[in-house]
């Protein structure tokens, strides 16, 4: 949920509690017609800096089937903004840059970071696009 907060007077275990909620997380409207359009044509992936609750709430949103690795900052031992995350998931899963096209929001998390490991960006700005846009890319 990028530009959200909840405020530091929220205790840390119930803010931990809270986003492993599967009701607290919502996928866009478009977010599944998408995966299933994709995922058969493309390795799709995950690259977060979040943390291990991710699979899970990958799971339980029902869209954990359509990747093939979902790629942890913590696992990986780099974080976004740096590149370097990058290059060691495309280490692990055996592609080139130049066979990556990286779907992200953030300008500095994705889509600097992710042209700075020579990956192609989709810069997903909902004020101006929506996933849905790949399909007539791709």
């Amino acid at each position: 949920m990028p530009g959200s907060s909840i405020g530091p007077s929220l205790p840390l275990g119930i803010q931990r509690r809270h986003f492993t909620e599967a009701g607290v997380w919502e996928l866009y409207p478009e977010v599944l017609d998408v995966l299933e359009k994709l995922s058969p044509r493309f390795q799709l992936s995950v690259v977060s800096n979040f943390d291990g609750r991710l699979r899970m709430i990958l799971e339980q949103l029902g869209v954990s089937k359509f990747f093939k690795q979902v790629f942890l900052s913590s696992e990986l031992g780099a974080d976004k903004p740096d590149p370097e995350i990058f290059r060691r998931a495309l280490n692990v899963i055996r592609l080139q840059p130049n066979e990556v096209l990286h779907v992200g929001d953030d300008p500095e998390r994705d889509w600097k970071a992710g042209t700075a490991a020579g990956l192609s960006i989709f810069q997903l700005d909902r004020k101006k696009n929506s996933l849905r846009d790949l399909l007539s890319i791709l």
